[in-house]
């Protein structure tokens, strides 16, 4: 069968993309298809030194890349380029991250052969870039993480409950000191008691507007701080998500 291993695009500082596909051929030996042979490998060719974690997912993205690099050299272009792109197809783009593949295609650019390469300078082959290759990916996603985390720590604010003893006593009724028609103040009571104080507040009127006002006035400031923070978290998450998708757009064009 013939397939795509890896396909790996330069693009040059101009913008134009040069895409290579390094393909592996194997013709099956049998007396059908003898005629398209042109080569013979043996059991080592087939058995090679590789790397794991699995390494029918590293040596042929390795190779490939290598193999990429070398020919992109031998152009003269190579001083052109100003990114990389490789894409990953069937097995190694499925399941090639969990297996390293990611990491092999690194290593297979900056020169790397899967027989004698250490396998300590594959793994995680991202984070050994040089000072200064990864910036471009780290701001956009601080700036997006930044985020997510202010417009969630404002959120919470603005819906999180104040909790209260939900308890008055007929005393702090009888003395015009507390207000049934906050519901945080009557949860925790008894039925019969809270019946008892809404008769109460019914029979003097002066009482019964004065709860009214009252609720109303500190309904509106406890609904006025939690609007500024509703109105924080939405200006942090809209300008933010503007900010950090701009922020990956000009590091993908850099």
């Amino acid at each position: 069968y013939e397939g795509v291993i890896s396909r790996t695009t330069a693009v040059s500082r101009g913008g134009t993309g040069r895409e290579h596909a390094i393909r592996a051929r194997f013709m099956h030996d049998s007396p059908r298809n003898m005629g398209g042979v042109t080569a013979y490998v043996s059991a080592l060719d087939l058995f090679s030194i590789g790397i794991g974690p699995s390494s029918s997912h590293t040596v042929g993205p390795m190779r490939a890349a290598l193999t990429f690099a070398d020919n992109l050299a031998a152009s003269g272009h190579l001083p052109e380029v100003r990114r990389i792109t490789c894409s990953l197809y069937g097995s190694l783009g499925a399941t090639g991250l969990g297996h390293g593949t990611p990491d092999a295609v690194l290593a297979g650019l900056a020169g790397f052969r899967p027989e004698s390469c250490d396998p300590d300078d594959v793994r995680f082959a991202w984070s050994k870039l040089q000072d200064g290759a990864t910036w471009k990916v780290i701001v956009p996603t601080i700036l997006l993480t930044a985020t997510c985390l202010g417009s969630m720590v404002f959120a919470t604010l603005a819906t999180r409950p104040k909790i209260t003893e939900g308890k008055v006593t007929r005393e702090s009724i009888k003395q015009r000191k507390a207000n049934l028609l906050f519901f945080g103040n009557f949860y925790n009571m008894a039925l019969e008691d809270f019946q008892w104080g809404v008769n109460e507040m019914l029979t003097d009127p002066e009482y019964l507007y004065s709860s009214m006002s009252k609720d109303l006035f500190y309904l509106g400031i406890v609904l006025a701080k939690k609007y500024k923070y509703l109105s924080t978290c939405y200006n942090i998450f809209m300008f933010g998500l503007i900010i950090s998708m701009v922020a990956f757009a000009v590091s993908a064009l850099m």
